[in-house]
């Protein structure tokens, strides 16, 4: 097994593995993630004549940052229900961007500060620092497929999509895994049963945070991006593609995990995920 697999398995067991209780737990588990995803990123991606060891550790520190900022992030998400107001999901977003941002950079041998990118559904718009000023717009092509087959079947809410930030989506009967639910998200997108979405804003907060979670393993793209260079080198094409879209490899394992999660189950207690959106939106969903 290369050097690459074994420190992507690392990070899957550690994933799968650590579930947080309360608050505190989960707090060290979103700076822990972003921590041992940078520095291992960071050490994928060091150059020759850097010292694994001064790199790793810089990539720890950054990703912890990131990993604090992901959490308050998620904190705040948890003021939709308390405040009623689905507006606080912007403060929030912003928050987690940056943490995101800061964990990507780490995970790519990058200062923290480089590159900066902020999310609506499917669309990535990127700020880079570096050298000069450049703005970027990308597709995350599987969250696009994630929206696409949401709205398919769901009807779209625009005044709550623009409150928040978020493609929200509603149904009469709303199921996951053929067990009815009060919402479920589906990759970068959210729907919420028809007649609580007025009423029942924790189960809106609880919804956007699986959202956040789809993105706390996009540090795992920077395991890939060495490869992916290469490939730009051997083929002009797949250069000119990776101009129009991110590839959000760590949608890929977000859902591995969380089906995994759901394997042998009772309740929703038991899955980390859902145990981890009731814990910031002070709800119990399922």
């Amino acid at each position: 097994m290369s050097i690459k697999k074994k420190l992507f398995v690392l990070v899957f067991v550690f994933s799968a593995n650590l579930f947080g209780q309360n608050k505190t737990e989960l707090a060290f588990y979103n700076i822990g993630l972003g921590a041992l995803g940078s520095s291992i990123g960071s050490v994928i991606n060091k150059k020759p004549n850097e010292k694994w060891g001064k790199v790793f550790f810089k990539g720890f520190r950054q990703g912890a940052l990131g990993g604090y900022l992901i959490h308050e992030s998620k904190n705040l998400l948890g003021l939709i229900g308390e405040r009623r107001k689905l507006e606080y999901s912007w403060g929030a977003k912003i928050l987690n961007a940056a943490g995101v941002s800061i964990v990507e950079n780490a995970a790519l041998n990058k200062n923290f500060w480089k590159k900066w990118h902020f999310d609506i559904g499917f669309n990535r718009f990127e700020l880079e620092l570096e050298n000069k000023l450049k703005f970027r717009y990308k597709i995350k092509p599987m969250a696009f497929v994630s929206v696409i087959i949401t709205a398919s079947n769901n009807k779209f809410e625009f005044e709550e999509s623009f409150r928040t930030g978020e493609f929200i989506f509603t149904n009469d009967k709303v199921s996951l895994f053929g067990t009815p639910v009060t919402g479920k998200a589906i990759g970068k997108s959210v729907v919420i049963d028809k007649s609580l979405l007025d009423t029942e804003y924790e189960i809106i907060a609880h919804e956007i945070l699986h959202t956040y979670q789809y993105e706390d393993y996009n540090f795992v793209n920077s395991f890939f991006e060495s490869d992916l260079k290469i490939a730009e080198t051997k083929y002009p094409r797949f250069d000119r593609l990776r101009d129009l879209f991110y590839l959000d490899f760590h949608g890929a394992l977000f859902f591995g995990l969380y089906g995994l999660e759901e394997i042998g189950k009772n309740s929703s207690s038991d899955n980390f995920f859902e145990n981890e959106a009731d814990q910031y939106s002070k709800t119990r969903i399922r």
